[in-house]
């Protein structure tokens, strides 16, 4: 059966007020008091009135907002990449962007009602962010596109990641290739979905490998190495037969990783080669020779804006989810073993 469309009658008899008052709150007019302009917005958003098209109508600028569940995330080398590449890609289409903070502190009626009266006509979110969380964004009925989220946020809206999974598989094949048969995966799987995806993708091409020995170092940290856990790798490099080769989470765990090896007295790739993920330029001795993935930033926040675009052209086709390669950069921070 098809949607019954939402009237502005409908939405009076939910609140309790006249079709008039209705229009006028719809309208962001200034005659209608803040409770019951607020009242009235959430009654419309709930029933599934559609309020896009009257804020393309009333805007002069058309806005995309960028979710962020923590203001740090924005100034991240990584992230700040891709939010600059989606500030340049939507300044050719004179699209505006504007930042909105959504964490546990913000409550849902308060972010939806601050999503409509800044007009925004659609959604882009960064980061950890849980298909709960693309549901309740889901509720302001924009268009939205999530960038390196949980696995599932793709049923909810469009989703954009680096190819986690397959290239930490391709990199442990590598690492074989290379002659290593003791492996080691380093980094806290709590910190971030695509951590998980990349120590699964290392442990998968791991022990595709007859006579591979993968150890799985991705148990929390603490504050003093939240990115993993100092402990259970101290464990392992002092056992009988410690790996030969490790991959880290990313190229921040890597750096700590170097440091930690260089306080046992061992060395990269000598004693233990060492690969990484992001291809991030750090200011570390380590970083030049650094063998790691490579994600393109700028690549990642330009097709986050095209998917949006073409969601907004295209509401009805099919939700979709697009992996951008994460080749592996050769450096200087891999041995080949005999």
């Amino acid at each position: 059966m098809p949607k019954k469309r939402v009237t502005l009658t409908d939405i009076a008899n939910r609140v309790g007020v006249s079709q008039g008052l209705v229009s006028l709150a719809l309208s962001d007019s200034d005659l209608v008091n803040e409770n019951t302009r607020a009242e009235i917005i959430l009654a419309a958003l709930e029933m599934g009135y559609d309020l896009n098209k009257r804020k393309i109508r009333n805007t002069r600028e058309k806005i995309f907002s960028l979710v962020v569940s923590d203001m740090s995330y924005v100034n991240t080398f990584f992230w700040t990449e891709v939010i600059v590449s989606m500030e340049n890609t939507l300044a050719k289409e004179k699209i505006g962007l504007d930042l909105v903070v959504y964490n546990e502190q913000t409550g849902t009626d308060r972010l939806l009602l601050e999503l409509v009266d800044k007009k925004t006509s659609g959604l882009i979110t960064i980061a950890s962010c849980t298909r709960k969380r693309a549901g309740i964004l889901a509720q302001s009925g924009l268009p939205m596109v999530v960038v390196d989220g949980d696995f599932y946020c793709g049923t909810e809206c469009d989703s954009i990641s680096a190819s986690n999974y397959f290239s930490s598989y391709s990199t442990a094949r590598y690492l074989i290739g290379k002659g290593h048969r003791r492996l080691a995966f380093v980094g806290s799987i709590s910190m971030a979905v695509s951590f998980q995806q990349r120590r699964d993708g290392f442990s998968a091409g791991a022990t595709s490998k007859k006579g591979v020995t993968f150890y799985d170092v991705s148990g929390d940290g603490g504050k003093d190495f939240p990115t993993f856990s100092k402990d259970q790798l101290l464990e392992i490099m002092k056992g009988e037969n410690p790996p030969t080769a490790i991959f880290c989470a990313n190229d921040f765990t890597a750096v700590a990783v170097f440091d930690l090896l260089k306080e046992m007295d061992l060395h990269v790739p000598e004693d233990v080669s060492l690969v990484g993920f992001d291809d991030i330029v750090l200011d570390h001795e380590l970083i030049p020779m650094l063998t790691t993935n490579h994600v393109d930033r700028a690549e990642m926040g330009k097709m986050a804006v095209e998917l949006l675009n073409d969601r907004i052209q295209h509401p009805e086709q099919p939700r979709r989810h697009l992996e951008l390669c994460a080749p592996l950069i050769e450096r200087n921070s891999v041995k080949k073993l005999n």
